[in-house]
């Protein structure tokens, strides 16, 4: 998790390193991002801001009113 310019906190899927201190790992990119997937899903996370979605336009789920960051 890092915070951006703005001050959101977001989350991210990188390969581990010995400098930061992972949330949690996973043994491949697949299971990572179902679980990113699963966890905006259920605590009504901001797909941008999670690396899920790319674009100009704010998210799917915010098109939804699932999400209320307009970014």
């Amino acid at each position: 998790m890092h915070e951006d310019q703005l001050g959101y906190k977001r989350l991210v899927i990188r390969k581990n390193n010995s400098t930061e201190s992972p949330i949690t790992t996973f043994t491949s990119l697949v299971n990572a991002k179902t679980a990113l997937e699963n966890w905006v899903s259920e605590f009504n996370l901001c797909q941008k801001l999670c690396h899920l979605h790319d674009g100009n336009s704010g998210c799917f789920h915010y098109s939804i009113k699932k999400c209320q960051v307009p970014v």
